[in-house]
């Protein structure tokens, strides 16, 4: 027994001489800051290396609209105009990585936009990351967190034929 506490005691000894005083230093300011929280040092640190490692397996905003057009070649060709009309209304997104977007960032873009269009640009921009989040290149679609705007449809207003001759 006085063995295994001499061995665990040179052990830790050795493991501590490992850390530079500035990392000693730099633990104690990240068990600072997890402070109150009922988190330790090792699972905040596992957590910020998986979001790194989602980051790393993701490309830019642009990059996913052009595979998401390619990999849709030979299909509709006006949808797959349109939706390249919705990557370049988003010249701000072109260089983000596609998982760093969130709804934050899209919602001003959105709502410069008139209802109509903002519905439409949200089902692009959802099929988008929807084909990104198969793809693995991000972990949740940030349109989800959006609301469509309701819209209800106007009655038509039909004008008289002699009416149409006045304005003319």
């Amino acid at each position: 027994m006085c063995e295994q506490l001499k061995a665990r005691k040179d052990n830790f000894g050795t493991s501590l001489n490992a850390l530079t005083p500035a990392k000693i230093t730099e633990a104690a300011e990240a068990y600072n800051l997890l402070e109150g929280r009922n988190i330790s040092l090792l699972t905040a640190v596992r957590r910020c290396l998986g979001i790194e490692d989602q980051r790393l397996a993701s490309i830019p905003f642009r990059e996913l609209c052009t595979l998401y057009t390619e990999s849709k070649r030979g299909r509709d060709e006006k949808h797959l105009a349109d939706m390249r009309r919705t990557m370049n209304r988003f010249p701000s997104l072109h260089d983000q990585l596609v998982s760093d977007i969130s709804h934050r960032d899209l919602e001003p873009l959105l709502n410069e936009i008139v209802p109509g269009g903002r519905n439409l640009m949200m089902r692009h921009l959802r099929a988008f990351f929807n084909y990104g989040i198969k793809r693995g290149h991000l972990t949740e679609n940030s349109i989800t967190r959006l609301d469509f705007v309701e819209t209800t449809p106007e009655e038509v207003e039909v004008i008289a034929p002699e009416d149409v001759a006045k304005m003319l």
